[in-house]
């Protein structure tokens, strides 16, 4: 997965350094001479997540696809809010997961044995939040073949907050085992977005970032994605609607506690801009 997000950077970087070669260069408004334009964004993403969480003696594993994440649902809310005034962004992307995994399998490190008759109760917040700033917009083409690329870096912070309870069936193990933890980080991450009009109010977006850096106990954490969006009049505001696919990997360790996922599936929504 490494290697596919280094090709993910690649095509990114190569894209905003080609930018100013093959295409002109298009003139911004100032950020004084610019209003404010608010998004916000009404997610709906359909992932898998394994998962492998280590909790002092014992590891946890979970196959966590959309039947599973379904059926142990019992909240869960997505939203994404960006304000711009002129090339200057900031955006608060907020996901909070309640629910209870009734098959996972657990693992008793000092003995190696192991059992699927264990319950998994996860109470998570998941925050990206940070600054950016679009560096240019570039015309690619020409009279009808006209097309308009941006690029915006942005830095910011990935913050998670999750309680975690693990609950072992009796004498499905040699000992009984309980296991709560509390995993708190707010890592530091740098990225790219760039937005492609492809023709009249179709376009498409890539974004990526990398962070954690060993920060606050995160070793790494990465995203990708891509959208396809569709720009439309609704009542009295712009809209879009938008389909897409995206990546998030995280990696923290502190102590005696430890969590690796990888929670990747497409996604689909609709925003209103005002």
């Amino acid at each position: 997965m490494n290697q596919k997000f280094g090709s993910f950077c690649l095509t990114l970087f190569l894209l905003a350094g080609a930018s100013d070669v093959l295409a002109e260069r298009l003139e911004q408004a100032s950020i004084s001479a610019s209003p404010w334009e608010f998004e916000l964004f009404l997610d709906g993403w359909i992932p898998k997540a394994p998962v492998t969480i280590v909790i002092e003696d014992i590891t946890v594993e979970g196959a966590e696809n959309l039947n599973t994440i379904l059926d142990s649902l019992d909240l869960m809310a997505m939203l994404r809010f960006r304000a711009h005034k002129g090339p200057l962004g900031f955006f608060f992307e907020p996901i909070y997961y309640k629910g209870t995994y009734d098959r996972v399998t657990v693992t008793h490190n000092p003995t190696g044995e192991m059992t699927d008759k264990a319950i998994l109760k996860e109470n998570v917040w998941r925050i990206n939040y940070g600054i950016s700033y679009e560096v240019g917009r570039w015309d690619i083409g020409k009279g009808e073949n006209s097309r308009v690329v941006t690029l915006e870096p942005y830095v910011g912070f990935r913050w998670l907050h999750d309680n975690l309870t693990v609950e072992v069936e009796p004498e499905a193990l040699p000992v009984e085992i309980t296991k709560h933890a509390t995993i708190t980080t707010n890592a530091p991450i740098i990225g790219l977005r760039s937005h492609l009009q492809l023709k009249d109010d179709w376009g498409f977006l890539l974004e990526g970032d990398y962070g954690g850096f060993n920060v606050d106990h995160m070793d790494k954490t990465y995203l990708m994605a891509g959208y396809f969006d569709y720009k439309f009049k609704w009542k009295k505001f712009t809209s879009r609607a938008y389909v897409g696919y995206r990546f998030l990997h995280l990696d923290y360790e502190k102590d005696v506690t430890a969590i690796t996922v990888d929670i990747q599936g497409p996604i689909v929504g609709i925003s209103l801009i005002f």
